[in-house]
C-alpha cells in the first residue's frame, strides 16, 4: 500500500523515494529529483480516451489505480511505470457504444 497525505500525494516519491514535503505549494506536483507525478491522476485529456465520459476527466486516483473508476483511462502513474499495471491490454467496453438491446443484462 502506497502512504499518502490527505490529498493523495505520495509521502515519498515512487521512482526515488525522495521524501515529499508535506508543505509543499498545491501545484508542486512533481518530484524535484527525478520529475515523476506526486499524485496519480486520470490522463484522459479527451484525445485517447474509451468513450465512457463526454469530457476531459483528469480526476485525482488513489496512488494504486492502474485505470480511472469514471472514464477506464489509464492513470498518470500506470503510464509512468510507476505501478505496475497487471493488464496492459485490457479492452474496456464503451458504455455509449452500446443500445439498450445490446447490453448483456
Amino acid at each position: 500500500m502506497v502512504e499518502t497525505y490527505s490529498d493523495n500525494f505520495v509521502v515519498q516519491c515512487l521512482r526515488c523515494d525522495t521524501p515529499t514535503p508535506e508543505d509543499r505549494e498545491q501545484d508542486d506536483i512533481y518530484c524535484q529529483e527525478c520529475a515523476s507525478p506526486l499524485v496519480n491522476k486520470c490522463t484522459n485529456d479527451n484525445t485517447q480516451h474509451f468513450g465512457n465520459h463526454d469530457d476531459s476527466c483528469g480526476i485525482t486516483l488513489d496512488p494504486e489505480a492502474v485505470y480511472c473508476k469514471k472514464c477506464a483511462t489509464i492513470s498518470l502513474f500506470a503510464s509512468k511505470e510507476l505501478i505496475e499495471n497487471k493488464y496492459p491490454d485490457a479492452e474496456i467496453a464503451s458504455l455509449h457504444s452500446q443500445t439498450q438491446d445490446e447490453i448483456p443484462f
